[in-house]
């Protein structure tokens, strides 16, 4: 498999020397990346040298280790792509991987937060915690129904540590607090199904339904076809609850 990686991911496998670096040695991963990390490998050299407390020479060492597991790019050999790169990128720093990547149909290993962002806004994600999240049900039963999910796969309450189950009941408040923000509903259903005779549609991965309710919203659509007609774009609801969540 083929990844794009960022400088930022280099600078913190010299840095950190733990599971970063280990990463660069996985056999079945093949790193490539445009060539002016190293340019900017050696603008940040001082920077690394203090963070990581290693010496110059040492620091050196581990960049030529690290870099002989990446096939590094000329921008000629992008450059095509660059057009669409600028159009996607959430920052212009990023253009050359986005370009780079498209190149190569390949991901990209990035902790920028700009990119953080993107992602979470394509696939609907409102709010991270520490151990959970809170996403948009993309086949909502109503207007602005929220799932809060555990990152951990399991599927009940009882693979979740005593920290975990807190942080859950604490992001479905904060879910709920959202939706009174942006949606003012007249009041919730709160809940989860455990298994699948209970009606869980992914039975492996435990998750909290946050379903926003209003006088008269249920219609016979869900009744008879299990189908909910919304009135607005699941877009224009995720910018909403966005705002909201500032204004928490």
């Amino acid at each position: 498999m083929i990844v794009v990686v960022d400088a930022n991911e280099l600078f913190a496998a010299l840095i950190s020397r733990r599971r970063t670096l280990d990463l660069f040695f996985i056999s079945s991963l093949e790193f490539v990346s445009p060539n002016f990390i190293i340019e900017e490998f050696e603008k940040h050299k001082e920077e690394i040298v203090s963070k990581s407390k290693l010496t110059s020479e040492e620091v050196d060492y581990f960049r030529m280790l690290i870099s002989s597991k990446i096939k590094f790019y000329d921008v000629e050999e992008y450059s095509d792509f660059l057009p669409v790169a600028k159009k996607i990128s959430p920052d212009p720093n990023d253009e050359d991987y986005f370009a780079l990547a498209l190149k190569l149909n390949a991901p990209i290993w990035s902790q920028d937060g700009k990119l953080k962002e993107q992602k979470d806004k394509a696939n609907y994600i409102v709010y991270r915690a520490k151990t959970c999240f809170i996403i948009m049900n993309i086949f909502p039963y109503n207007n602005g129904h929220l799932m809060v999910a555990p990152y951990k796969h399991v599927p009940s309450l009882d693979g979740l540590e005593q920290d975990e189950l807190t942080e859950l009941l604490l992001i479905t408040q904060k879910g709920i607090q959202i939706l009174q923000k942006a949606l003012n509903p007249e009041g919730f259903n709160v809940g989860m199904n455990i298994g699948k005779i209970a009606g869980a549609g992914v039975e492996q991965h435990l998750h909290v339904h946050i379903v926003p309710r209003w006088t008269a919203d249920t219609n016979f659509m869900p009744v008879l076809a299990e189908t909910a007609v919304l009135p607005e774009h699941l877009d224009t609801t995720y910018e909403q609850l966005m705002q909201a969540l500032q204004k928490i």
